[in-house]
């Protein structure tokens, strides 16, 4: 989105939150602006007003919209429906079951969703199959849905970064990796 199109955003927000930037003066009002724009420069200005309308519609709160609040309606929007940790235990749960031999196991880890195979290794999968079924499904499944839902969280939350941000933590990591750190 580029400026003209927060411009517009931001007028919205003035419209139905009216103590938004009421003592404001002109400074301040192009500094939001330039804020909001940098935040949503990856964002088409369509998806934003969307975001927006979203946001109002559902606000009982009657304060004006941060851009994080506005990053997760955007999110919501184009990532309805995401996997739960039950979901997620349910897959590996059927994968263990198939996972006796390390060879199957292996073949079961392809099988799994991406974002799951971030979260465990053919070995896992092989000792967990060894595993009483008991310890299976209470402390294993207890402590693989508490994982998924922080790496969830996680990736949540990079995900609502502008993309220049994510740039800079890449460059970052890949740094701190080239010198061995």
């Amino acid at each position: 989105m580029d400026r003209e199109g927060t411009k517009e955003i931001i007028k919205t927000i003035a419209r139905i939150y009216p103590a938004f930037h009421r003592d404001a003066d002109a400074r301040e009002k192009n500094a939001t602006i330039d804020l909001w724009a940098s935040l949503f420069a990856d964002e088409p200005q369509e998806l934003v007003a969307a975001a927006l309308k979203a946001f109002i519609v559902a606000d009982e709160k009657g304060f004006a919209p941060s851009p994080g609040q506005i990053k997760a309606k955007i999110r919501s929007i184009m990532q309805p429906a995401e996997m739960t940790e039950l979901e997620a235990w349910q897959i590996v749960s059927k994968a263990i079951k198939a996972s006796g031999y390390i060879e199957n196991a292996k073949d079961e880890y392809e099988k799994l969703p991406d974002t799951i195979k971030s979260m465990v290794k053919p070995c896992q999968l092989r000792e967990w199959a060894l595993q009483p079924a008991a310890d299976l499904q209470t402390v294993v499944a207890s402590n693989f849905m508490r994982s998924f839902r922080a790496k969830s969280a996680q990736a949540k939350r990079y995900e609502m970064l502008p993309a220049e941000v994510r740039q800079t933590i890449e460059s970052f990591s890949k740094d701190r990796f080239l010198r061995g750190e």
